[in-house]
C-alpha cells in the first residue's frame, strides 16, 4: 500500500528491492567468472578443429605425394639403359623426403632438387622409348 504522502514505496517493498539487488551485486563476479570459462572453453575448442583441419590437410598431401612417387617408379623400365640411374634419382628423393632434419627447408630443398632430377631422367627415358 502506498504511504500517506502518496509518493513513496512502502518500507517492506525497499527493503525488499535492496536485498534483492544487493543478491544480485554479490552473484555477479560467479557469472563474469562463468562467462570468461564458457569464452575460453570455446577458443580451445576453435584451436582444436583448426589443428585437427591442418593434420588432415597435411595427410592429404603426403598421401598424394606418395601416391605420384609410386607411380613415377611404376614407370620406370627395367629394360631400359637408364633404369639404374632412374632408380638412384628416386631413391634419392625418397631420402630426402624422409630424412629428418632440424631445419625443414634443407630437406624441401634437397627433396626439390631430386624430384628435379628424378623428373628430368624419366622425361628423357620416356622420350627415348618414343618412335
Amino acid at each position: 500500500m502506498p504511504s500517506a504522502d502518496g509518493g513513496s514505496l512502502p518500507p517492506e517493498i525497499l527493503e525488499a528491492i535492496a536485498v534483492s539487488n544487493a543478491k544480485s551485486i554479490g552473484e555477479q563476479p560467479a557469472i563474469l567468472a562463468n562467462l570468461a570459462l564458457a569464452n575460453q572453453i570455446a577458443n580451445i575448442n576453435l584451436a582444436q578443429q583448426q589443428a585437427l583441419t591442418a593434420n588432415q590437410a597435411m595427410l592429404q598431401i603426403t598421401l598424394a605425394t606418395v601416391a605420384k612417387a609410386v607411380e613415377i617408379i611404376s614407370q620406370i623400365d627395367p629394360a631400359a639403359a637408364n633404369a639404374g640411374a632412374q632408380m638412384t634419382a628416386m631413391t634419392q628423393l625418397i631420402e630426402a623426403l624422409t630424412k629428418q632434419t632440424a631445419g625443414g627447408a634443407t630437406a624441401g630443398a634437397a627433396a626439390g632438387a631430386a624430384a628435379g632430377a628424378a623428373a628430368g631422367t624419366a622425361a628423357a627415358a620416356n622420350a627415348t622409348k618414343q618412335p
